[in-house]
């Protein structure tokens, strides 16, 4: 039996093949595509990761119809360039010298599960979470108590930090990554991720923001000052939707994906620190600086130089942290 006897629409990247129809899509737009191409491309679908000879190409596409290897080097040609494809590095048709053509894209087989994308959304928000496990921990530890009784104030204070940290990152990545993979699905491009991404962000950075310094106000008649908010939000969101494409829309290892979410978390921690914002160490700094009656202490390491200087260090490795947990989440379960 034919492979298209039971497949009836093959998933790749941002593509899909109806087999039926014989309509190419990218997203929900169709893309013309000579017949002949369609059928190549179809044989190699069928065979991803493995060798198609020039003879088959030959046998199942031109069928026994005699032409020259010219040919079918011109319909791969024409083929990687409908698809965005590139010879020298392919992503989707890899070139066996002297043999055929080899299928290197992950190829989904009729519609994807509709949960794959709410597991992936759970996934990734577990990295949240863990991130503000992680950094909780780092910034509770930078903590001290003012008072005699400071060990039992590190404890609580510690407690609080992680509780605190660990809460703001599983809503942030479960506010991102979702509205990031829903807009995927519903624009049908690699876009979606960044424009979900930014939006999430901002909606969920502007509602901490709000619900924070209405508490404050309502419980002690004023609020500390600006403290991480909508534009943080906006661009921790664009940054991991970029990861998020990253990681849907290529074949790169564990290694080249962390470093990856290493760059673009460089930046944007950098950006947020150069238009003078803070993220959840400034935060706690001005909650401290704003109630002079607080109990706790956020001490600076000795050879973190000016307070500015260890803030926006402290913005930097976050967003980092934040990005390499949430990726190395996502990147586990498929090896």
């Amino acid at each position: 039996m034919n492979d298209d006897d039971v497949v009836n629409t093959y998933y790749f990247a941002d593509f899909s093949l109806d087999v039926r129809e014989r309509r190419l899509c990218r997203g929900r737009q169709a893309m013309d595509i000579n017949p002949r191409y369609l059928d190549a491309l179809l044989l190699l679908l069928r065979n991803p990761g493995q060798l198609v000879s020039k003879a088959v190409f030959m046998d199942e596409v031109w069928q026994g119809i005699a032409v020259t290897d010219e040919a079918l080097t011109q319909c791969i040609r024409n083929l990687r360039k409908l698809l965005g494809d590139n010879a020298r590095s392919p992503i989707y048709i890899e070139t066996v010298p002297k043999h055929g053509y080899r299928w290197v894209c992950p190829v989904q087989t009729d519609q994807p599960q509709a949960v794959s994308w709410v597991v992936q959304g759970g996934v990734a928000t577990l990295g949240g979470g863990l991130a503000g496990l992680i950094g909780g921990l780092f910034i509770g530890l930078a903590t001290t108590g003012r008072a005699a009784t400071s060990s039992a104030l590190d404890a609580s204070g510690l407690s609080v930090v992680i509780a605190l940290t660990a809460l703001v990152g599983l809503l942030g990545a479960a506010a991102v990554s979702y509205s990031s993979l829903l807009s995927k699905r519903f624009i049908g491009h690699q876009l979606g991720y960044l424009i979900g991404g930014l939006c999430g962000g901002l909606v969920i950075g502007v509602l901490f923001k709000m619900a924070a310094l209405d508490t404050l106000q309502l419980v002690f008649g004023h609020h500390p000052g600006d403290v991480t908010g909508g534009f943080e939000g906006a661009l921790i969101g664009l940054g991991l939707g970029g990861v998020l494409a990253m990681l849907n829309g290529s074949r790169a290892g564990l290694l080249r994906v962390l470093l990856a979410a290493t760059g673009i978390g460089l930046a944007v921690g950098l950006l947020i620190s150069l238009s003078g914002n803070v993220l959840m160490t400034g935060s706690l700094q001005l909650l401290i600086n704003g109630y002079p009656n607080a109990q706790l202490v956020l001490s600076q390491p000795p050879l973190a130089g000016s307070p500015g200087l260890w803030l926006s260090f402290a913005n930097v490795m976050e967003v980092i942290l934040f990005y390499i947990c949430v990726a190395s989440c996502l990147k586990f379960p498929k090896k």
